[in-house]
């Protein structure tokens, strides 16, 4: 005989250890009492429900419950049903997920801030289920991102006015967020860098950014802290048809120690000029920066120098991996570009992109694939060594006759994880476009893909990887087909799959771009580019817009 006792509703609310609050409506109820023996295989298991849901990140939910118990049935052997709803009057008659054996289930693809209903059954081999009476209904609303700094749900831009190039770190406690857009007055590009103060973003002095010459654009700020010393590398170059001109640029590094900037210093030396996209870390300490530039080399080269911590000046920065004019670059001849570092307290890692001749290398027409190196650096020897350290150097590329553009390498528990977009070729359903691809180096084993490629559709740009302890974020930007256009995907590695953790575009009617990523107190900070393109051919879009959102 199965007994059933309807007992009271209890509900209370609990705030969830991982985000956001977690209300949770209890059924207390008697599952079937059971047998000593169950030889005709009628009795159903006895199961008390779910004890324990927790929203693990804004889109994936933990449920946890004690093990059912059945006569005839092994523990092992006990199938239990997922049910999944909106609401509290769920549909008991197909569940949405099953597991057997288990007393725990991860739910992913989930969506932030939407609020959740979750029950479990206990089903016994001879497909006896226990009663939906006696599960126990529990709520989650799982976190949304909130805006960065200020708070709420409310998108509001950090700037409007053009804005290109934004880079984020965390100083102090607080994020900063640098960006360069163009002055009301001249026209000429300069740059701007804000911080977060109570709760609100403020507009940082950059006099410290010394224009050498007037004329010249300021622009790709590059920034990084280390306690309360910020750090910023950028460029400065002449204007032609009032654009930045990157033949003459200079890249210069400054830093603020919390009242005052020091002296500008230029970094190029010998017969470097030209610099582009500068990068900077300074997690474990003193800065290291990196840039690509042309020198007396054949091409353009991958350029690393490292601060002393003495004096601040030229003389205190040291080239690291250089050999005379030539840089990190595998093969000196191939043209490097678009270096990414990252370091730990002993090592450098640096990636960037060389375009190497696979075919017809002394015709006209070369056959040149884009391919992605890495190395690590140990800064008290001025030495590097690629990853793995073979000869040749081994290449990133998940498919040796593609091209993989922009890298970028993040430190997750001391293991290096590389991300960049690679193009996909011309069969379905790629058709031309490209994948976003993360690899992970180890000793002995080498570089190994991170799960499959990360991105929906095949239209997409522009990547960054950030690790908060052992968790590695991605962001990337990427057509939607619903909305038709670029939204900024964010997604992490739970250590089997991606899991989506939002969708981040303050308006669907924009396009979003050049996201990137910082860890803030163990909190992701997310900061990107939107624009409202013309609805009408010859139409003009609006300006670039700087938003930032955090978890």
């Amino acid at each position: 005989m199965i007994s059933k006792d309807m007992g009271l509703l209890i509900r209370s609310q609990l705030r969830s250890p991982v985000f956001g609050f977690l209300a949770i409506l209890l059924c207390a109820c008697s599952g079937s009492s059971g047998s000593s023996s169950d030889p005709s295989g009628i009795v159903s298991p006895t199961f008390a429900g779910l004890t324990q849901v927790e929203a693990r990140n804004s889109g994936s939910v933990d449920l946890f419950w004690q093990a059912a118990q059945d006569p005839a049935t092994p523990a092992s052997q006990i199938t239990y049903l997922i049910y999944q709803g909106s609401n509290s009057t769920l549909s008991f008659t197909k569940p949405n997920y099953t597991t057997v054996g288990a007393t725990t289930y991860t739910v992913n693809q989930l969506t932030p801030g939407a609020t959740y209903w979750f029950a479990v059954l206990a089903q016994d081999s001879a497909g006896n289920r226990s009663s939906p009476a006696s599960s126990k209904e529990m709520e989650v609303t799982l976190p949304a991102f909130t805006q960065a700094c200020i708070g709420g749900s409310q998108a509001t831009p950090l700037s409007t006015n053009s804005v290109a190039h934004p880079a984020i770190s965390s100083l102090g406690n607080s994020p900063v967020i640098a960006w360069d857009e163009p002055d009301p007055s001249s026209g000429l590009r300069r740059i701007h860098i804000k911080q977060c103060s109570s709760q609100k973003w403020s507009d940082m002095d950059t006099s410290g950014l010394v224009i050498v010459n007037p004329a010249d654009h300021q622009t790709t700020p590059a920034i990084a802290a280390s306690g309360n010393t910020l750090f910023v590398a950028w460029l400065e170059g002449g204007a032609l048809d009032g654009n930045f001109n990157p033949a003459d640029a200079i890249l210069y590094v400054n830093r603020w120690n919390g009242t005052q900037w020091d002296t500008p210093i230029n970094l190029l030396s010998g017969k470097m000029y030209a610099a582009l996209r500068p990068t900077i870390d300074a997690s474990a300490g003193n800065p290291v920066v990196a840039w690509d530039s042309n020198s007396g080399a054949p091409a353009r080269q991958i350029f690393l120098k490292n601060w002393s911590g003495q004096g601040w000046t030229a003389s205190d920065w040291t080239l690291i991996g250089s050999n005379g004019d030539n840089g990190l670059n595998v093969t000196p001849s191939d043209e490097a570009a678009a270096p990414a570092l990252t370091r730990d307290s002993n090592t450098t890692y640096v990636t960037w992109k060389e375009h190497v001749c696979t075919q017809s290398c002394s015709s006209p027409t070369p056959t040149i694939i884009v391919q992605v190196f890495a190395v690590s650096c140990t800064l008290s020897s001025a030495t590097c060594t690629t990853l793995p350290p073979t000869t040749p150097a081994q290449p990133l590329n998940t498919d040796p006759t593609q091209s993989a553009f922009f890298p970028i390498i993040t430190l997750a528990g001391g293991t290096p994880f590389v991300g960049w977009y690679e193009t996909c070729g011309n069969n379905p359903p790629c058709d031309g476009g490209y994948d976003v691809w993360v690899k992970s180096f180890t000793q002995g084993t080498g570089w190994t893909p991170v799960g499959n490629h990360l991105n929906t559709t095949f239209t997409l740009q522009d990547v960054d990887l950030r690790a908060i302890s052992t968790t590695v974020y991605a962001a990337w930007s990427e057509f939607a087909v619903n909305t038709n256009h670029r939204m900024i995907n964010i997604e992490h590695w739970d250590g089997a799959a991606w899991q989506l953790d939002n969708i981040a575009n303050a308006s669907s009617s924009a396009d979003a771009v050049s996201p990137v990523l910082a860890d803030v107190s163990n909190s992701l900070v997310v900061a990107w580019l939107e624009t409202v393109l013309p609805q009408n051919a010859g139409g003009a879009s609006s300006p670039n817009q700087l938003f930032a959102i955090q978890n």
